[in-house]
């Protein structure tokens, strides 16, 4: 039998949204949210989420996580959609760098395109000199 508490878990600790697994899945947020709600997953969503998340499928269907938990699917849910401010921070630090490589790229372009102008002017006047002769 399917282990949603084992999806639930995955959703938790890697501190997605539902709507970024939904998009992943090429589904819609609702329809997803629903049927995981309901616990009446596509054979092929849990196939999807297996992927994503870099599990066998097997993973899903074994009954190794605490079988004493029981707590309602909604607040599970609802946990899983409260990002995280780690979450946040990791992403404003890619984001940053993301920045500085960007200016560092077009510096190094700006460099380049000077260079080779010089070069070019530097062959033009050789030439120019060696036609002379």
């Amino acid at each position: 039998m399917l282990n949603y508490n084992k999806i639930h878990s995955d959703i938790n600790k890697s501190n997605i949204f539902i709507s970024d697994l939904a998009r992943f899945l090429e589904n819609k947020y609702t329809s997803f949210k629903d049927r995981l709600t309901k616990e009446k997953l596509y054979a092929w969503e849990i196939e999807k989420i297996a992927i994503y998340f870099g599990r066998p499928i097997s993973y899903y269907f074994d009954q190794d996580e605490k079988e004493g938990v029981s707590y309602n699917t909604e607040e599970r849910l609802y946990s899983a959609e409260e990002p995280q401010k780690n979450h946040l921070l990791d992403i404003d630090t890619k984001q940053k760098k993301i920045e500085e490589l960007t200016n560092e790229l077009s510096l190094s372009k700006y460099k380049m395109e000077k260079l080779s102008k010089k070069y070019t002017r530097l062959l033009e006047k050789k030439l120019d000199n060696t036609n002379e002769r």
